[in-house]
Protein backbone atom coordinates (compact mmCIF):
# COMPACT_ATOMS: atom_id res chain seq x y z
CA UNK A 1 0.00 0.00 0.00
CA UNK A 2 3.00 2.42 0.77
CA UNK A 3 4.29 1.64 -2.72
CA UNK A 4 0.95 2.26 -4.16
CA UNK A 5 0.90 5.69 -2.25
CA UNK A 6 4.12 6.68 -3.55
CA UNK A 7 3.22 6.15 -6.90
CA UNK A 8 0.07 8.33 -6.61
CA UNK A 9 2.21 10.75 -5.10
CA UNK A 10 4.72 10.55 -7.44
CA UNK A 11 2.42 11.72 -10.25
CA UNK A 12 1.78 15.20 -11.05
CA UNK A 13 -1.89 16.81 -10.69
CA UNK A 14 -2.83 16.58 -14.34
CA UNK A 15 -2.09 12.44 -14.42
CA UNK A 16 -3.87 12.00 -11.33
CA UNK A 17 -6.74 13.70 -12.81
CA UNK A 18 -6.60 11.80 -15.87
CA UNK A 19 -6.24 8.55 -13.93
CA UNK A 20 -9.42 9.48 -11.80
CA UNK A 21 -11.45 9.93 -15.02
CA UNK A 22 -10.16 7.12 -16.47
CA UNK A 23 -11.26 5.26 -13.07
CA UNK A 24 -14.86 6.44 -13.12
CA UNK A 25 -15.34 5.99 -17.10
CA UNK A 26 -14.38 2.34 -16.03
CA UNK A 27 -17.36 2.34 -13.38
CA UNK A 28 -19.50 4.40 -15.38
CA UNK A 29 -19.37 2.41 -18.51
CA UNK A 30 -18.38 -0.95 -18.02
CA UNK A 31 -19.48 -1.95 -14.46
CA UNK A 32 -23.39 -1.25 -15.66
CA UNK A 33 -22.53 -2.97 -18.57
CA UNK A 34 -20.91 -6.39 -16.99
CA UNK A 35 -24.23 -6.05 -14.56
CA UNK A 36 -26.48 -6.16 -17.61
CA UNK A 37 -25.01 -8.90 -18.79
CA UNK A 38 -24.91 -10.84 -15.63
CA UNK A 39 -28.80 -10.23 -15.10
CA UNK A 40 -28.93 -11.34 -19.09
CA UNK A 41 -27.63 -14.26 -18.50
CA UNK A 42 -29.36 -15.30 -15.40
CA UNK A 43 -32.85 -14.20 -17.26
CA UNK A 44 -31.46 -17.04 -20.23
CA UNK A 45 -31.21 -19.07 -17.61
CA UNK A 46 -34.10 -19.18 -15.94
CA UNK A 47 -36.23 -19.08 -18.87
CA UNK A 48 -34.42 -21.96 -19.87
CA UNK A 49 -35.37 -23.78 -16.68
CA UNK A 50 -39.05 -22.62 -16.57
CA UNK A 51 -39.18 -24.08 -20.47
CA UNK A 52 -38.00 -27.02 -18.77
CA UNK A 53 -40.36 -27.55 -15.69
CA UNK A 54 -43.20 -26.61 -18.34
CA UNK A 55 -42.27 -29.64 -20.38
CA UNK A 56 -41.74 -31.79 -17.04
CA UNK A 57 -45.30 -30.51 -16.04
CA UNK A 58 -47.28 -31.47 -19.41
CA UNK A 59 -44.96 -35.10 -19.14
CA UNK A 60 -46.57 -35.37 -15.30
CA UNK A 61 -49.87 -34.58 -16.92
CA UNK A 62 -49.65 -36.65 -19.77
CA UNK A 63 -48.45 -39.69 -17.38
CA UNK A 64 -51.29 -38.96 -14.64
CA UNK A 65 -54.49 -39.16 -17.72
CA UNK A 66 -52.40 -42.46 -18.94
CA UNK A 67 -52.43 -44.17 -15.20
CA UNK A 68 -56.35 -43.13 -14.79
CA UNK A 69 -57.36 -44.48 -18.04
CA UNK A 70 -55.59 -47.82 -17.02
CA UNK A 71 -56.87 -47.43 -13.57
CA UNK A 72 -60.55 -47.02 -15.31
CA UNK A 73 -59.27 -50.38 -17.77
CA UNK A 74 -58.77 -52.25 -14.25
CA UNK A 75 -62.09 -51.00 -12.58
CA UNK A 76 -63.89 -52.68 -15.38
CA UNK A 77 -62.45 -55.82 -14.87
CA UNK A 78 -63.83 -58.53 -12.43
CA UNK A 79 -62.10 -61.35 -10.99
CA UNK A 80 -58.55 -62.03 -9.71
CA UNK A 81 -55.78 -59.93 -9.79
CA UNK A 82 -54.15 -63.18 -12.29
CA UNK A 83 -57.10 -61.66 -14.46
CA UNK A 84 -55.74 -58.21 -14.19
CA UNK A 85 -52.87 -58.68 -15.19
CA UNK A 86 -53.71 -60.42 -18.25
CA UNK A 87 -55.75 -57.77 -19.37
CA UNK A 88 -53.00 -55.17 -18.88
CA UNK A 89 -50.55 -57.65 -20.81
CA UNK A 90 -52.82 -57.75 -23.89
CA UNK A 91 -52.97 -54.08 -23.52
CA UNK A 92 -49.34 -53.63 -23.78
CA UNK A 93 -49.27 -56.25 -26.30
CA UNK A 94 -47.57 -58.99 -24.55
CA UNK A 95 -47.87 -62.49 -24.16
CA UNK A 96 -47.62 -64.17 -20.42
CA UNK A 97 -45.55 -67.12 -20.61
CA UNK A 98 -46.17 -68.26 -17.00
CA UNK A 99 -48.52 -67.02 -13.86
CA UNK A 100 -46.86 -67.21 -10.19
CA UNK A 101 -48.63 -66.95 -7.03
CA UNK A 102 -47.08 -64.07 -4.87
CA UNK A 103 -49.38 -63.57 -2.31
CA UNK A 104 -53.35 -62.86 -2.27
CA UNK A 105 -52.85 -59.40 -3.52
CA UNK A 106 -49.89 -60.35 -6.30
CA UNK A 107 -48.79 -62.48 -9.07
CA UNK A 108 -44.91 -63.16 -10.50
CA UNK A 109 -45.06 -62.99 -14.64
CA UNK A 110 -42.63 -64.03 -17.30
CA UNK A 111 -43.07 -62.42 -20.56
Amino acid sequence: MDKLGALWRARTRRERLLLQIAAGLVCVLILPGWIYLSASAYRTNAANELAAARMLSADVARLSEQVQAQRANFSGVDGSVRDRALTSAQEGALTIARFEDAGPDRVRSDF
